[in-house]
């Protein structure tokens, strides 16, 4: 199966499987973006960020969210 045939079937669902499927797809995104956040972080590409947070945390060089 290649990525046309998949739009295809998806442009078949009905509207409650479209949602389900969005947000089955939303989550398994979410999912991969932490595993790749946690790679990252053990793999040190990171450090020099987490290291400029931490500075400009400790100075008061932020805003609240």
């Amino acid at each position: 199966m290649n990525v046309q045939d998949i739009e295809k079937e998806i442009q078949q669902l009905r509207p409650e499987q479209l949602q389900e499927l969005a947000t089955w797809f939303d989550v398994y995104r979410s999912v991969l973006w932490d595993e790749k956040i946690e790679r990252d972080l053990g793999a040190g590409r990171l450090d020099s960020l987490v290291k400029n947070a931490q500075n400009a945390y400790s100075k008061r060089q932020y805003r609240e969210l």
